[in-house]
């Protein structure tokens, strides 16, 4: 699967980086992305990935779509929109993006999370990014995993934070992972 991600970038980088952009070259792309697309769909196969979705943007031309299937269970088509459930794994993503934010210093690791995130639920004590990237935050898992754990529906960041906004700290933040 890495190597399908690897090809993906490489394709992208390889087909566009030297090709001006304006809203009058998606034409100009057609030929590129339909190569790009076939691609996709023979590695999907030799990898056996039921379904993903990819998309780039180069200077003011915005490419995504979606390939076989974002639910495979119910045979739910993937759209350039369609979300997947990765659990954990989104972990190590959520981070690396966070610390790029950071070098780029877009983000202070120190700052209470309601500076990113004003929504962000009120606790007894502050919760900082650098706390949340490390377990440290004192945030509660499920509490009813029967309820928490098998929500189907997409929500977004707000949402999200809704189904835990009441819960309280399991620990002052930064004294226990």
């Amino acid at each position: 699967r890495c190597r399908l991600y690897y090809f993906i970038f490489l394709m992208i980088g390889i087909t566009l980086s030297s090709q001006p952009t304006s809203a009058q070259n998606k034409n100009r792309y057609a030929k590129e992305i339909a190569a790009f697309e076939d691609f996709v769909k023979k590695q999907m196969a030799i990898d056996k990935i039921p379904g993903l979705s990819i998309g780039f943007i180069k200077d003011d031309f915005t490419w995504a779509k979606g390939f076989g299937y974002a639910d495979l269970e119910n045979k739910i088509p993937a759209t350039e929109k369609s979300a997947y459930r990765l659990a954990s794994n989104t972990k190590s993503m959520t981070a690396v993006a966070i610390l790029q934010l950071v070098e780029q210093g877009k983000i202070d690791l120190d700052a209470e999370v309601q500076r990113y995130v004003p929504y962000f639920p009120e606790k007894k004590y502050p919760v900082t990014v650098r706390q949340l990237l490390g377990h440290l935050g004192g945030i509660s898992h499920y509490k009813n995993y029967d309820v928490e754990g098998h929500i189907k529906e997409n929500k977004d960041t707000r949402e999200s934070l809704d189904i835990f906004d009441d819960f309280d700290l399991v620990a002052e933040p930064g004294t226990r992972y």
